[in-house]
């Protein structure tokens, strides 16, 4: 074992042993007395012995091959790679590499300390990391570091970002055959990376997870997940944007998730549109638009967003079938039969006798009895299943819903929206439109509430939804 004072290579002073290491593995905090000022330096060892995992040898080989080569200023410089001699007291032998120091923290250990980032410092650090893999990924052959997380981070007294441990680092010319060692961190590596597949994207997933571990002060193992989509929206207060973005990042499938570091960082502080894009609605009318027979937007403008979802009127043009065989039941044919006669009368008397404008006045009078008039521009607002309204000017938004003709009201404010998204109902759900296979809804989660629009929506229809909700926030 090594102890503070200690000199390796006749050049490395031991100063103090760093963190708490796998066994067979020890980081210290040393001093290069070759150097002019005898600057700090960080001496990572690993034992050398019968029992050691190969694996674990070739990976810490890999490194320093790896390190020699890198040359990016947020990343610890390469400087020493050497097999120590026998320790007396173990007989072991000891693999050492060194690279410069970085004053700071990791943060992972300003995590511990409690420490609060806002959505800018986020950004800002994701930027950062963005930079560096950028650099990695755009080597040839591309270097993946493949271990992205809070402990692999620091933040340095400049307050610049540093990226170290390479010891998962993949060169990726060196993956040959059909072996392969799994390296990473549980709730931080994607699934891909789990079968030997690790590619750019992977990294960027690992970046996610740690904005994720910062926004939440949870790590992401522990959060719920749906899909493999880690749920942390519920536990944020930052823009529905950064959410996006963030979610983009972590998506369990490698071909939803950013594809470079590059369009990451391009899209970083920019509006994310929702990955729904298609537009239903016709532009005809410049103020109401039909969605669907029964979903309107009746409002919209940089100050109001208004949409309703009606209810589906009577079906009486089928209801008459059941006419006939209501009138056979309670009086027999010969209701039946005066009932046909009426009938037969009243279309002579039409086609005949009556003149057009007569006849268009009775169409009318007939449409306001039955409630047939569905005009767009005319639409009745007291036969609706329930509609949500956004106001900028006031900074609320209300979701109104009627079930059995029971109303139910929320309300919050627009700045506590945090996400929005789309899922499936409960295939038990009790709601009156979760049926067949328009079983979609519209979460809203905002701090208070978890509002469901559950307006029997296609996966689709939703998808609309939520665009025109996510583009009329973005431009409000």
């Amino acid at each position: 074992m090594f102890n503070s004072g200690q000199i390796l290579q006749e050049r490395y002073q031991l100063q103090k042993q760093l963190g708490h290491t796998m066994a067979g593995r020890q980081t210290w905090l040393a001093e290069d007395l070759d150097s002019t000022n005898h600057e700090l330096v960080i001496l990572k060892l690993l034992v050398f012995s019968n029992e050691l995992n190969w694996d674990d040898v070739k990976l810490f080989e890999r490194e320093a091959q790896v390190l020699q080569n890198l040359n990016h200023e947020r990343i610890p410089r390469y400087r020493d790679y050497f097999l120590v001699d026998q320790q007396p007291a173990s007989g072991l032998s000891w693999w050492g590499l060194v690279q410069d120091y970085i004053p700071g923290y990791t943060l992972q250990e300003l995590l511990a300390k409690g420490t609060k980032f806002s959505e800018s410092e986020l950004k800002q650090i994701a930027k950062e990391i963005l930079q560096i893999l950028i650099y990695l990924h755009q080597l040839n052959p591309a270097v993946l570091h493949r271990d992205i997380k809070p402990s692999n981070l620091i933040q340095g007294e400049d307050k610049q970002i540093y990226l170290v441990d390479f010891g998962a680092v993949q060169d990726r010319m060196a993956v040959t055959g059909l072996t392969f060692t799994v390296v990473g961190t549980v709730g931080y590596t994607p699934m891909e990376q789990f079968w030997g597949r690790a590619v750019p994207a992977s990294d960027l997933y690992g970046l996610g997870a740690t904005l994720i571990h910062l926004l939440t002060g949870v790590a992401p193992g522990e959060l719920p997940q749906n899909n493999l989509r880690i749920q942390f929206a519920g536990h944020t207060s930052v823009s529905a944007n950064f959410v996006s973005w963030i979610e983009k990042l972590t998506e369990p499938a490698l071909e939803q998730r950013f594809a470079t570091a590059n369009e990451a960082l391009e899209l970083l502080f920019q509006k994310m549109q929702s990955s729904y894009s298609q537009s239903f609605f016709s532009k005809n009318n410049p103020v109401i638009h039909l969605v669907r027979p029964f979903l309107v937007v009746t409002k919209k403008s940089t100050e109001e967003l208004e949409i309703y979802r009606y209810k589906e009127p009577v079906q009486y043009k089928k209801l008459l079938i059941l006419i006939p065989i209501f009138l056979f039941f309670i009086g027999g044919w010969e209701l039946l039969g005066i009932t046909g006669f009426i009938i037969l009368f009243w279309s002579i008397l039409r086609w005949k006798i009556l003149d057009d404008s007569t006849n268009k006045e009775i169409d009318v009078l007939i449409k306001k009895l039955l409630n047939r008039d569905r005009n767009v521009n005319s639409i009745n607002k007291n036969h609706y299943g329930g509609y949500i309204h956004f106001d900028a000017k006031a900074k609320y938004f209300v979701f109104k819903n009627c079930w059995f003709g029971k109303f139910e009201s929320t309300s919050d404010l627009i700045t506590n929206i945090r996400s929005i998204y789309v899922c499936q109902q409960n295939e038990n759900s009790s709601n009156q439109f979760s049926t067949g296979a328009n079983n979609w809804q519209v979460v809203i989660r905002t701090y208070r509430h978890r509002i469901r629009l559950n307006w029997r929506l296609n996966e689709e229809e939703c998808g609309w939804l939520v665009n025109e909700i996510q583009t009329w926030l973005n431009q409000s």
